[in-house]
């Protein structure tokens, strides 16, 4: 399953790129998309961190995972150059079954800039499969609806 989510914002790419740097950012997006987080130790140039979903799994859902709460390691890795960072998401349970990962881009706009986000979502479990992956991608949209107007918080500032 693909998905798309694209976001505008009154400032330059430059701004939003500076003002979403940091663990006070990190804090306020976390409590913003009802997420626990973790920071780990960066690999190489790759940023991580363990992030737990406070709400519980539909029922299917924790069936198959074996789970109550979807619980995943994200991987980030910055390209400040472009604007544009590449992300994993690799959960803790059935890491070889759900797969999902995409790119993040900040573009110029007349008024601003545009923050585009694409990404892949697969789970390859029988029956259930495609259910799992809905879920997966409509709570993916819901954390960045209800991330947006703290992102606006820190990159629209006067």
């Amino acid at each position: 399953m693909e998905f798309a989510v694209v976001q505008r914002f009154r400032c330059t790419p430059d701004e939003y790129w500076d003002r979403t740097r940091g663990s006070e950012f990190d804090q306020a997006m976390a409590i913003a998309s009802q997420v626990e987080i973790e920071p780990l130790e960066p690999r190489h140039n790759v940023d991580r961190v363990r992030v737990t979903q406070i709400g519980e799994l539909p029922l299917v859902a924790q069936k198959a995972l074996g789970a109550t709460r979807f619980c995943y390691v994200q991987e980030v890795e910055n390209q400040p150059g472009t604007l544009t960072t590449r992300w994993t998401i690799i959960p803790e349970r059935m890491a070889d079954r759900v797969t999902c990962a995409g790119t993040t881009e900040i573009r110029a706009m007349e008024e601003g800039c545009e923050r585009v986000i694409r990404g892949t979502i697969s789970v390859k479990l029988p029956l259930v499969g495609g259910t799992i992956e809905r879920y997966i991608g409509e709570s993916v949209e819901r954390g960045y609806q209800r991330a947006e107007p703290t992102i606006r918080r820190f990159v629209e500032v006067a």
